[in-house]
C-alpha cells in the first residue's frame, strides 16, 4: 500500500523530493516481487534507486575525502611530532658528553633513521667544531665515521670522551688504525723535535 502511495503521488509530480526514503525503497524493493508491481511503480523505483544511489555515491564519496583530509592531518602531526623528537634527542646529543653518550645515542635508535642521519648531516656540516664531537658520535653510530675529525680529538679530550672515541672510531676501524698511527707519528715527531 505504501509503495502505491508514494507511486501515485509520484506520477502526479514526478520530483526527486516525492521519490520514497532509503528505508521505503528497500522495503519496496525486498517486500515487494517485481511480478507485483505496475509499470509506474517499477519506474518510480528505478529513479529511486539512481538518485539514492547519486546521494549515497556522493555521501561515500564525502567520507572517503573527509577520511583522507583526517588522514593527511594525522600525518603531518605525526611528522612534525617525529622531527620534534629528533631534534630534541640531537640536542642532546650535541649537548651530553662524557658517560651520558651512550644513552644520548641508544634514543636516537628508537626515532626513524633516515630522518635523524639528514638532520645529524645538516647540523653537522652547519655546526662550529667545539659542539661537533656529540654529533660525530651520532653519526658514527649510524655508520657515518668521520675519522679525521674523531682523531683529532684523541689528543685534547679529557679521560670520560675515551670510552666514546674509542667506540665511534671503532666502527671504522681501518681508516682509524691509520689515522690514529700518523697521529701517533705526528706526536713523536713534536717531542723529539724533528
Amino acid at each position: 500500500m505504501r509503495l502505491a502511495e508514494r507511486a501515485a503521488l509520484w506520477q502526479a509530480k514526478p520530483e526527486s523530493r516525492h521519490l520514497p526514503s532509503w528505508c521505503e525503497y528497500l522495503m519496496a524493493v525486498w517486500l515487494v516481487p517485481a511480478k507485483n508491481r505496475t509499470p509506474s511503480q517499477q519506474t518510480m523505483l528505478r529513479r529511486a534507486g539512481r538518485v539514492l544511489a547519486v546521494r549515497w555515491g556522493s555521501a561515500l564519496a564525502i567520507l572517503v575525502m573527509i577520511g583522507f583530509a583526517i588522514g593527511n592531518v594525522v600525518a603531518a602531526e605525526r611528522q612534525r611530532s617525529l622531527r620534534r623528537q629528533v631534534g630534541t634527542a640531537l640536542d642532546a646529543v650535541q649537548n651530553n658528553r662524557g658517560l651520558a653518550v651512550p644513552f644520548t645515542l641508544r634514543d636516537l635508535e628508537r626515532l626513524p633513521r633516515e630522518m635523524v642521519v639528514a638532520e645529524l648531516k645538516a647540523r653537522y656540516a652547519t655546526t662550529e667544531r667545539r659542539q661537533k664531537l656529540g654529533l660525530a658520535y651520532a653519526l658514527a653510530a649510524q655508520g657515518e665515521v668521520d675519522v679525521p675529525f674523531l682523531v683529532s680529538w684523541i689528543e685534547p679530550s679529557e679521560r670520560e670522551e675515551v670510552e666514546n672515541l674509542v667506540a665511534a672510531l671503532g666502527r671504522a676501524r681501518v681508516g682509524s688504525t691509520e689515522g690514529i698511527h700518523d697521529l701517533a707519528k705526528k706526536v713523536a715527531a713534536e717531542k723529539t723535535g724533528v
